[in-house]
């Protein structure tokens, strides 16, 4: 996993510029609202989607701890729209002057609209209004994640390695 910074400070303050041309105009970014539960859900299980095979169920445990996670004082989850539909999630969490960018899924009918970069914009306009000092995402190396983030000039920290022990019963990570 490569983990990527990028100093949060006034030269962000054209965030919406680093979104270049190729966003749709009728995407809609708003902040979760923890007071509302379904809304909470739809958050979780959005945020959750792209870190499984299309179609497979999203394990209990893991909207369980999702939720925990999105209720937490220290979360700010935004939700993408298209229309009246929801379209994608990214979570984030600001501690310690940084802002952690995570759990970013677009659904599949809406991918390669600029979802992705607005969410990241959404959070990096909030790592500004927190004063945070540095943002962070990890990402598979290559990936769309990767490349969206490079694009508001996050750039390589360090990487780190993921070993899986494989054997009877365990099951790869998607």
């Amino acid at each position: 996993e490569h983990t990527l910074v990028l100093p949060v400070n006034a030269d962000l303050a054209d965030v919406e510029e680093r979104l270049g041309t190729g966003r749709a105009a009728d995407i809609r970014i708003s902040p979760l609202d923890r007071g509302n539960p379904p809304q909470v859900r739809t958050f979780v299980e959005t945020s959750a989607s792209g870190f499984f095979p299309e179609g497979e169920a999203i394990p209990q445990t893991l909207l369980e701890t999702g939720t925990k996670a999105a209720l937490g004082s220290d979360h700010h989850g935004f939700l993408a729209h298209v229309g009246n539909e929801v379209a994608g999630a990214g979570g984030s969490s600001y501690r310690a002057g940084v802002m952690s960018l995570f759990g970013t899924s677009v659904l599949p009918a809406f991918r390669r609209r600029g979802i992705q970069q607005a969410l990241i914009a959404a959070r990096l306009r909030r790592a500004l209004s927190l004063q945070a000092d540095l943002a962070s995402i990890t990402s598979h190396p290559g990936i769309p994640t990767e490349r969206n983030a490079a694009r508001f000039g996050f750039q390589l920290a360090y990487v780190r390695a993921v070993l899986v022990k494989r054997g009877e019963g365990l099951v790869p990570s998607p």
